[in-house]
């Protein structure tokens, strides 16, 4: 099958899929809140607890529809490229943390922690991955490039040779300690970024281990025991300087002002104000995120319900408050008037 045919049938099949996954997120959502009086009134409550737990299970089982179908839709790094004509940032990690990269982040969105990774990254360029070789479909995030064994130290250096920045994820396999070598042997300096996981004892072992390839050793890092769930397993982002001296953003402890949020992307903002030095030492484009429009109006679906609230109470005071006042003042010229005797 060529290529061609390939994609009209992955599209296809994708569309299918977002159908089927929506249909059963809305049969879910009516099974589990809709018919609930309904149900009640035949089954009693536990019937709502079954109703709730079948319709909960129909709207995830319609949920990894709806991600399959994203994964059968996504594009290669051929196509991404073809179509961004910016320098690539280029993602280089053990396949291994493609698990943890895979999961959605966060109870409030679908989006997974490469997806994520991968909108940040889109203010300095595509972001670009070599895929690994025996997976059926790509993993939601960096647009995949699929080589031979044979092939990938090669298809490596190509990428690094036109890469606007490279990622690298530390890790402990031989590959990553290739990678890594490389990098550090052929990049210029600012162009290196490392990503580190919340594993302290791995960052520890990396540590003592790049003395011998890196002319400034990596400090220590701290605030372990910190982690928000909107941020992943991202502990840090490093970053060098021409001599190769290293700077640190902690992820999990970077303070981001709430109203440039994104609620149903939690991590885009977070990593998006992280790469401002990056992109700054790099010399890159970089724009401070905006003010978000659905962070604006999810604060203030929370915030007006009691705003309205207490402004029934703050009413509802001030007319007993004048009622008391107005009867007090009554009863009071009552007494003041004078009866007459005849």
């Amino acid at each position: 099958m060529t290529q061609t045919r390939l994609r009209a049938d992955r599209r296809r099949r994708a569309r299918a899929w977002s159908l089927l996954g929506w249909f059963l997120i809305f049969v879910g959502i009516g099974v589990g809140g809709g018919a609930r009086d309904i149900v009640h009134d035949h089954f009693g409550y536990i019937g709502i607890v079954v109703a709730g737990v079948l319709g909960a299970l129909t709207s995830m089982g319609g949920a990894r529809c709806v991600i399959h179908a994203k994964r059968l839709r996504a594009p290669g790094a051929v196509d991404a490229l073809a179509h961004d004509p910016r320098p690539p940032v280029v993602y280089f990690r053990p396949f291994a943390a493609d698990v943890e990269g895979s999961q959605p982040l966060g109870s409030t969105s679908w989006q997974t922690n490469e997806e994520q990774l991968s909108a940040a990254m889109n203010v300095i360029g595509p972001l670009v991955a070599i895929g690994v070789p025996q997976e059926p479909l790509p993993v939601l995030g960096a647009a995949r490039l699929y080589v031979d064994d044979s092939r990938w130290q090669a298809t490596a250096h190509e990428l690094m040779a036109c890469a606007a920045i490279v990622l690298l994820r530390i890790g402990r396999s031989p590959g990553f300690w290739w990678e890594f070598t490389t990098a550090v042997g052929c990049l210029a300096p600012h162009k290196l970024v490392l990503l580190i996981p919340r594993d302290e004892a791995l960052y520890e072992e990396f540590r003592a281990a790049s003395r011998r390839f890196l002319p400034v050793a990596l400090a220590p890092l701290t605030a372990w025991h910190k982690k928000k769930a909107t941020r992943g397993d991202l502990k840090a982002v490093i970053f060098f300087d021409a001599a190769w001296s290293p700077s640190v953003v902690d992820v999990q402890t970077l303070r981001v002002p709430l109203l440039r949020g994104r609620p149903n992307m939690p991590l885009v903002s977070v990593l998006q104000f992280a790469f401002g030095p990056v992109c700054e030492n790099a010399g890159l484009p970089w724009k401070r995120p905006g003010i978000n429009p659905r962070m604006v109006a999810l604060i203030a679906i929370l915030v007006l319900p009691f705003a309205a609230l207490a402004v029934v109470l703050w009413s509802s005071r001030s007319i007993l408050v004048l009622t008391m006042m107005m009867f007090g003042y009554r009863s009071l010229a009552a007494r003041s008037v004078p009866v007459s005797p005849w």
